[in-house]
């Protein structure tokens, strides 16, 4: 949809649906069936994929990745809790437990994540070390990991057989996150 004014909105792709209210000056950059992309004032879609720029991305369905660069985590469940442990399992990750969370009508866990000073791996290709997080299962198509700057609020709900993803990245500092989280509060799901 674009730059959208102060109001109401509903997805037109992504499923389950989406009915979401912005403030102005926001902006919908992504409706596809697995994944929904929302970006703040002077945010951008180049920022989105360099790790500058904040966001709030939706993704039906999720997995943990390995903490290699680019294998899935073979044997680790795919719903909230077991993901929520693997996250918490990492040295490398700095992780505050949220608790349970309920939003628009799907249950289940909410984290706070960062990468922890002197942590991660460097992968091929990247000037900076990492964490692989999670990928997208189908529809969802997604490889997210975790960046020297960037706090993450992870909303990991129940949906299906697996676990539907809000993802609140900050890149500065965390400062946004409660108030990128209201936006979060108001989302609802739908058929």
């Amino acid at each position: 949809m674009g730059p959208l004014a102060a109001g109401t909105y509903t997805t037109q792709l992504f499923r389950p649906r989406i009915t979401y209210q912005t403030p102005d000056g926001w902006a919908n950059l992504e409706d596809l069936p697995g994944n929904f992309l929302l970006i703040p004032p002077g945010g951008s879609s180049e920022g989105v994929d360099a790790g500058t720029s904040d966001y709030i991305g939706i993704y039906t369905s999720i997995s943990a990745l390995a903490p290699k660069c680019e294998t899935e985590l073979s044997g680790t469940g795919r719903d909230p809790a077991d993901i929520v442990e693997w996250l918490t399992a990492q040295s490398d990750l700095k992780v505050t437990d949220g608790g349970p969370t309920e939003v628009g009508g799907l249950t289940g866990q909410v984290v706070d994540l960062s990468l922890r000073e002197g942590g991660g791996l460097t992968c091929e290709g990247q000037d900076f070390p990492i964490i692989p997080l999670f990928l997208g299962r189908a529809p969802s198509e997604l490889e997210h990991a975790m960046i020297p700057g960037l706090t993450m609020r992870l909303y990991l709900l129940e949906f299906g057989d697996g676990t539907l993803a809000i993802e609140v990245d900050d890149v500065a500092g965390g400062t946004h996150l409660d108030e990128y989280s209201e936006l979060v509060a108001n989302l609802r799901f739908g058929d």
